[in-house]
């Protein structure tokens, strides 16, 4: 509705503003209360000033988005800021190198502007590819099984990297490297004597449950983030710029055979766990209901998106319906329900808005749109003018932070999911992060 994308653009706006000044954002998330606390971790600020995720780079990813007088000045103050902050150590796209590159990528707009920058950013992202793929390289060499999810996700490995490379350069080596893994990635292994999915990880899918039975043996990653559900988004998205390396088709399809045979139903529902524990990859029986969680991260939206982008790629219609399907059971059963505790991208009503508007832009059709509206009024209900950045949130019990600036889980990813509904925006920085587009 217009009204809304009305209201949905000046609140983008006024958080906008509030994340402008770079020195003014790091007194407030730097402030000795503002402190997250994870079990088994000291207390930190959510804040690490070169990473996308929660960074300078994320803002200045915002501010690369928006068209207003003093916005170009104030991208590239973050960008210098995330630069200066930039410590040994910060890799990936959404903690390193990567990050300030896909931002200052988009901030360009004349021929040659960040050039210098970008260049030692190629160069640099091409020596961490290297570092990630030299360890697995010689592990598959050696037949030894278990890949790490750092390796090879979006949020820390080198699908990150890739998104990186393939908006930079569609045609590149080390983007070449990196599809050639994940095919190689996708061929099953033999774990205990069972045939198993390729990316089979020791251990947990998360900190906060490192110690959990079902996993004790490992576990296969679903979701976006951590999963395969990106690969095979940058596999579909790099196919479609026809960077294709051999074996890009059979790995797709490979992945979304996989998929389809994860799917659970429970009470009625249908939707993809976050994780597959290996007692469930061997014996193709779950270990008992996990819930959909309904998000950008993991959980059915994110899975079903990257499917519909294989369907795409692939010319295969019924793929991409079915996808698109769960996509929409998935998100209406979350709005109508109310399921969702936060306006971010990485887990909140935000990511979920940013996704749904791809679709929307390319459908075209009412209940498409007016999901988007519905969606659009969760994520503005967390508006809170009263608070540093304008979107109030909730920890848990007290435990996390309060104020939160950065792209994945703070003010700049909710300013930015408005900003793309108000505007209709199809694709753009925050879909290419998110590998949504």
């Amino acid at each position: 509705m217009r009204a809304t994308r009305e209201r949905a653009a000046q609140m983008a706006g006024e958080i906008a503003d509030r994340l402008a000044d770079p020195g003014g954002v790091v007194t407030t998330v730097l402030a000795p209360d503002n402190l997250d606390h994870v079990p088994g971790f000291p207390p930190r600020h959510p804040w690490r000033p070169a990473a996308l995720a929660s960074g300078h780079p994320g803002i200045a990813l915002l501010f690369s988005e928006l068209d207003r007088a003093d916005d170009r000045a104030t991208m590239h103050a973050h960008l210098s800021a995330a630069v200066d902050g930039l410590q040994a150590g910060d890799t990936g796209l959404f903690g390193g190198l990567a990050g300030i590159g896909i931002a200052a990528s988009f901030g360009a707009r004349r021929p040659g502007e960040y050039a210098g920058l970008l260049r030692e950013i190629d160069d640099r992202v091409a020596a961490e590819v290297e570092a990630l793929l030299g360890p697995e390289h010689a592990r598959l060499a050696a037949g030894a099984r278990g890949t790490s999810m750092g390796s090879f996700d979006l949020i820390s490995g080198v699908t990150g990297l890739g998104r990186y490379l393939l908006h930079r350069h569609e045609t590149d080596e080390t983007l070449a490297t990196i599809l050639t893994y994940l095919v190689r990635l996708t061929e099953p292994i033999t774990v205990d004597g069972a045939t198993v999915a390729g990316w089979w990880t020791p251990g947990s899918p998360s900190l906060l449950t490192r110690e959990h039975p079902r996993y004790a043996r490992g576990h296969i990653n679903v979701g976006q983030a951590h999963g395969i559900a990106g690969p095979l988004a940058l596999l579909a998205l790099a196919y479609e710029a026809g960077v294709t390396v051999p074996g890009h088709e059979t790995a797709m399809d490979r992945i979304c055979t996989w998929l389809a045979s994860q799917l659970r139903t429970d009470n009625g529902d249908t939707y993809w766990p976050s994780a597959v524990s290996l007692a469930e990859e061997m014996t193709g029986v779950p270990d008992g209901p996990s819930g959909d969680r309904s998000a950008w991260c993991y959980g059915t939206p994110g899975v079903a998106h990257s499917l519909h982008l294989a369907g795409r790629t692939l010319h295969r219609p019924a793929l991409q319906q079915e996808a698109l399907a769960l996509l929409w059971h998935s998100v209406d059963r979350a709005e109508r329900a109310g399921a969702l505790d936060d306006a971010n991208l990485c887990h909140g009503w935000g990511g979920l808005l940013t996704l749904v508007c791809q679709v929307a832009g390319q459908d075209r059709s009412r209940p498409w749109q007016r999901l988007a509206d519905r969606l659009a009024e969760r994520t503005m209900s967390w508006y809170l003018p009263q608070v540093p950045f304008g979107v109030r949130h909730e920890p848990l019990g007290g435990k996390l932070a309060r104020h939160r600036p950065g792209f994945l889980e703070g003010a700049a990813g909710v300013a930015l999911a408005l900003h793309v509904y108000a505007t209709a925006r199809v694709g753009g920085p925050g879909a290419a992060a998110l590998l949504l587009g």
